[in-house]
């Protein structure tokens, strides 16, 4: 899966090697999970705890032990790893909207129209909203299920309810001061406008596709 993830600040690759899966960590134990146990089981068809510690190499590709805890293996990835790749723009190519009509990847605070990237998806969930309900439609979403779906309207959502749950600016997650912050709903999306309004205007905002 991708996410569009917004970091604050000059220092791009720094910012986000520290959630990089594959950033290099001292390696640490990680037990065997009951998933993973009973799947062991029965592909290696023994519940001797021995001969299940022998097989983790084969099963995780790391060398198995056991201690007081249970049975662990050495684990080298990442801990705070949030994605295995990431790259400038991606999906989200030109994603800021600059007060002189152009757009970007990469930009200082001051010069990115937030307000007119807000009025954008408004008018744009508004016309999805009056497409789908508008009557010659009506047919189509009976028979059709997928019809609502494809444009994320719930069952009896109003106009001005589905208009401002989709209309966001707010990314996946962002990054600031090498500290990662997740938005997934709604109350999130208030949050970062927050931070936003509050950012300083020589801040940097540079466009991340991440993979995770």
């Amino acid at each position: 899966m991708h996410g569009l993830v917004y970091v604050i600040g000059e220092d791009v690759h720094e910012q986000l090697d520290p959630f990089n899966e594959y950033s290099e960590v001292e390696p640490y134990k990680e037990y065997v999970t009951e998933y993973d146990l009973k799947d062991m089981i029965i592909r290696y068809n023994t519940t001797n705890i021995e001969e299940l510690r022998q097989n983790c190499s084969d099963y995780f590709g790391s060398e198995g032990e056991i201690d007081e805890k249970g049975l662990f293996y050495w684990c080298d990835i990442n801990p705070n790893g949030r994605f295995d790749w990431w790259e400038e723009g991606g999906r989200w190519d030109y994603n800021l909207l600059l007060k002189n009509g152009d757009f970007s990847n990469s930009a200082l605070n001051i010069h990115i129209d937030w307000n007119k990237m807000i009025t954008n998806q408004y008018k744009y969930h508004l016309a999805n909203y009056k497409k789908i309900t508008h009557p010659k439609n009506k047919l189509i979403r009976v028979t059709d299920p997928s019809f609502d779906r494809q444009y994320d309207i719930k069952k009896g959502e109003r106009e001005k309810d589905y208009v401002r749950r989709m209309s966001k600016i707010s990314p996946y997650a962002f990054v600031i001061d090498y500290e990662w912050y997740d938005l997934k709903d709604e109350i999130k999306e208030i949050e970062f406008r927050k931070i936003i309004q509050n950012l300083d205007d020589n801040e940097r905002i540079t466009v991340v596709d991440i993979h995770y």
